[in-house]
This record gives structure tokens, C-alpha cells and sequence, in this order.
């Protein structure tokens, strides 16, 4: 009977246990949101962007025009600061004397990052995350990307954004950078 009565016990203890943590992630989501509330423009926001990219370094040997979109989130955390994340494609093209050798480069880059503005509009960015190469083949290589830009509202809940950024990235020993130029809106 007291081998029941402890496994009760234990069995309760761990219910216990369990609702804590569930109250404690309950607290710091409540923080989290009440915190974000503070923050002027608190929205977090979506958007699509069209992306060239003029290649640089050992890219800028082989390829010619780096080319591709992507979806990405801002989500403010105050007031002059967000955190980002972004996905897309962009297929690097060759110079017309490589043609022969070798067909386009296709990646998806995935980055994660931080963007503060500077006043109401001008702000700078960084992102870090992985390049996944779509060729037969390709490896996946780490992407770093600053870059500057602006944003301006041309609705109640559209923003017009515009950007220029270096971006990096290595896949064994070949160096993939780009100088990107973006146009997007966010929603």
C-alpha cells in the first residue's frame, strides 16, 4: 500500500512540477507581450522583398548577377530595435565565358538578425544564418549580411522598404559575396 500511496505522491509531485513551469513560461510569454506592447510601433510585420545583387570576390569572378526574393518578419522589441528573420532564393548567373563550363548557382539563404533604427526611417541590420546550396552537390555554408536602409509608410499598414547590404557567405573554399540591393514591402 505505501508503494501506491508513493507513486501517487511522486506522480502528483511531478504534476506539480510540470504546472511551475508551465505557469513560469505563462509569466515571461505575459512580460514578453507586455513588454512589446510598450513599444510605439509594437506590430510585428511581414513582407516580400525582390533582391539583385552585383557578385564580389571569388563570385565576382564566375558570376556575373545575383538574382532572387524573399519573405521576411520584423518583430519590434523597442523602440528604435527589432529582431529579423528572412528566407528566399537567389540564383547566381554566370559571365558568358563560363557558360559553357558551368550552369547557374541556386541558394537558400536563412538568416536571423537584429535591425535599429536610426530616427523614424534610416536604419542599419545584421543577419547570420545558412546558405543551403540547391545545386547537385552543394554544401550549406554560414551567411553574415550588414547592411543599411530605409523604410517608409505609404498606407496605415504598408511599408515601403529599400536597402543595400554586403553579403557573405563561403562554400568550402570558394568565397559567395554579393553587394544586394533590395525593394520590398511590409505588411
Amino acid at each position: 500500500m505505501s508503494f501506491i500511496f508513493f507513486r501517487l505522491n511522486s506522480f502528483a509531485q511531478t504534476k506539480i512540477n510540470i504546472m511551475k513551469k508551465l505557469l513560469l513560461i505563462a509569466a515571461m510569454a505575459v512580460a514578453s507581450f507586455t513588454a512589446s506592447a510598450q513599444v510605439e510601433s509594437q506590430k510585428t510585420k511581414f513582407g516580400v522583398a525582390f533582391e539583385a545583387g552585383i557578385p564580389s570576390g571569388d563570385a565576382g569572378d564566375a558570376y556575373s548577377l545575383a538574382i532572387g526574393g524573399s519573405v521576411f518578419v520584423e518583430k519590434p522589441v523597442a523602440a528604435s530595435f527589432a529582431v529579423t528573420g528572412s528566407a528566399g532564393y537567389t540564383s547566381w548567373s554566370p559571365k558568358k565565358e563560363f557558360k559553357d563550363f558551368f550552369d547557374s548557382y541556386g541558394v537558400i539563404p536563412v538568416k536571423a538578425g537584429a535591425k535599429y533604427y536610426f530616427g523614424k526611417n534610416f536604419y542599419g541590420q545584421g543577419e547570420l544564418g545558412a546558405a543551403f546550396g540547391t545545386n547537385d552537390g552543394a554544401k550549406t555554408g554560414f551567411i553574415w549580411a550588414p547592411g543599411v536602409g530605409i523604410s517608409y509608410p505609404v498606407s496605415d499598414k504598408t511599408d515601403f522598404d529599400a536597402g543595400v547590404r554586403y553579403e557573405s557567405f563561403s562554400v568550402e573554399e570558394f568565397n559567395m559575396g554579393q553587394i544586394a540591393f533590395r525593394v520590398a514591402l511590409k505588411f
